[in-house]
């Protein structure tokens, strides 16, 4: 019997299955790369081990993941994945200083849910994912987002700024608290910190 879907939406289906399908697999090989890093720390965390636990050829490991480095990047997407669910519908009609400071509050959680031993290795200068010049990093993209609905909607800046230098500024000043936290080995809330700074320093910006 003929799908009443047709070629194409059956393509468009097959594809869909597809990227759910590897998105799991992923999330599966991410899970326990986390678990392994818990146990045993990131420098002795290699690929080959991680194909052991995860019961998975190398070459189905570089399928979805070029680097040990990127594996972690997978990171970035459950985090936007993760504002989209819980996050977001939060930060409807409040203020744009409010959506800045309650955005950044809740990914310092998210990243602080992650522990010292993942972050500590994630943000670090060799990370090309942190460079939001080369990569499109969905923080950055998330603070634009903000920006640009707030201005959509009769948001004047005081600055004379475009909206991504001003989302760049955010983001090093919230990567610098995470960096500071990491160096102190996780001594205080970075959730806290985030808040105390980015209240103080907002103004600034609009």
């Amino acid at each position: 019997m003929k799908s009443n879907f047709g070629e194409e939406g059956e393509l468009q289906m097959a594809k869909g299955f597809s990227y759910a399908k590897d998105n799991q697999e992923k999330q599966r090989i991410f899970d326990i790369a986390m678990a392994l890093m818990d146990d045993i720390g990131y420098e002795k965390m290699t690929i080959r081990r991680i194909c052991q636990e995860a019961e998975i050829s190398t070459g189905k490991f570089y399928h979805y993941f070029c680097s040990k480095q990127e594996l972690l990047s997978f990171f970035y997407q459950k985090a936007q994945e993760k504002y989209i669910s819980d996050c977001q519908a939060n930060l409807a009609n409040k203020d744009l200083e409010t959506q800045i400071i309650d955005f950044y509050v809740w990914y310092a959680e998210y990243v602080e849910s992650f522990g010292i031993e993942f972050v500590s290795n994630f943000f670090t200068h060799t990370n090309p994912a942190l460079n939001m010049h080369i990569y499109n990093n969905p923080i950055i993209q998330i603070t634009d987002d903000l920006l640009i609905n707030a201005i959509q909607s009769g948001y004047v800046l005081k600055q004379n700024q475009t909206v991504r230098e001003i989302s760049n500024d955010l983001c090093i000043i919230v990567k610098g608290i995470i960096f500071d936290w990491c160096i102190r080995h996780g001594e205080y809330s970075l959730k806290e910190s985030v808040n105390h700074l980015l209240s103080k320093c907002i103004e600034g910006f609009f």
